[in-house]
């Protein structure tokens, strides 16, 4: 939002007081207009995103440019097909050190943020293998590069970007073809998403990275909880239900024998997200210790029996979840419904994101 004497000047429309903005804003979201919606939802959302402008040292107009763009991808088709487009917002020199593949058809010159060309080339790229370089104090994209490193042990594709990020002072944005969401990486770690609100027809943001700092608890691996939170937010995105148990599994707690066999000992780190999702996305438990590895998939938690809360009687896994972590102090259980809602489960006490 940019501010000017005698008044507020935003997507080159002035208000002279504060009541005129936000009846703006009311109005736009209340229209059933693409370009509208998309405004109005980034003007909700602006200050949420304004420490971004201090902590990575971007300028505002660039973020600005990229934030809307993005929210307006899910709306434009081409040729019948949705669009979608991974961003990374930094050096250009350093993120072409550290992603030194270009794409088969790389642009040669800097193309404006704002032309046409930028909507081309998102259609051809797959925004999970390829990102458009942003200079962070430029309306320009540099170039394309495929989101893999030359250095040993790093992940690929989107599973790249919080080694990218905590790597380098970047932000990196991914909004897939075909959804109506986006992921802003920040330091290593999922720092929000932004989710098309069906209801609202608005953009609604999420701060992952707030809602993680809640959980203090250091008998379990920090990177770890936020990789499971990570993976179980795709599941919100895909309309998949979900549980998952964080932490050393006690003697206390028991389990059935899991549906299908697993490798237990792998870092989900290490994991790639498709992978985690599949095993989550099917009937039971998965557990994951307190370092991040991997210990069963598909299993059924057998608390001890105990009374129940009232609010959660009748839903199997939000009992379970319940009574998991009520008896299991120190633990997490991260819980995914197929209504697009996740909490997570610590002591008992239950936290909403």
């Amino acid at each position: 939002m940019k501010l000017r004497t005698g008044g507020r000047s935003i997507f080159g429309r002035s208000f002279k007081t504060k009541q005129q903005l936000v009846a703006y804003l009311i109005k736009a979201v209340r229209y059933s207009d693409d370009r509208a919606k998309s405004e109005a939802s980034f003007l909700w959302n602006l200050a949420d995103l304004k420490e971004l402008v201090y902590s990575k040292d971007i300028d505002p107009e660039v973020l600005e440019s990229i934030v809307h763009l993005l929210t307006c991808l899910p709306h434009m088709l081409k040729e019948g097909r949705t669009i979608g487009a991974t961003v990374i917002i930094g050096s250009p020199k350093e993120v072409f050190s550290y992603l030194q593949i270009p794409h088969p058809a790389s642009i040669s010159e800097k193309i404006p943020l704002e032309s046409e060309r930028f909507r081309e080339l998102a259609d051809l790229m797959d925004p999970l293998r390829y990102a458009f370089v942003i200079d962070s104090e430029e309306h320009t994209i540099h170039g394309v590069r495929a989101l893999a490193s030359e250095l040993a042990g790093t992940p690929r594709g989107l599973d790249l970007l919080p080694t990218l990020t905590e790597a380098l002072e970047c932000v990196a944005f991914c909004v897939k073809k075909g959804e109506r969401n986006a992921q802003i990486y920040v330091s290593g770690t999922l720092y929000a998403d932004l989710i098309l609100s069906e209801q609202e027809g608005r953009w609604v943001m999420r701060k992952i990275g707030g809602f993680l700092s809640q959980f203090k608890n250091e008998l379990v691996s920090r990177k770890a909880l936020e990789r499971v939170v990570d993976v179980a937010l795709e599941l919100t995105y895909r309309g998949y239900g979900g549980l998952f148990f964080v932490g050393r599994q006690n003697d206390d707690l028991k389990t059935d024998p899991p549906r299908f066999p697993i490798n237990p000992g792998k870092n989900i780190i290490g994991l790639d997200k498709e992978t985690l999702v599949d095993l989550a996305k099917q009937d039971g438990a998965t557990i994951v210790d307190e370092f991040g590895n991997l210990a069963a998939a598909g299993v059924t938690l057998r608390p001890a029996d105990a009374k129940i809360p009232k609010e959660y009687r009748g839903r199997t896994r939000h009992a379970a979840a319940y009574l998991a972590s009520f008896q299991s102090k120190g633990r997490y259980v991260v819980v995914v419904s197929q209504n697009r809602t996740l909490c997570v489960f610590e002591d008992g006490r239950k936290y909403v994101l």
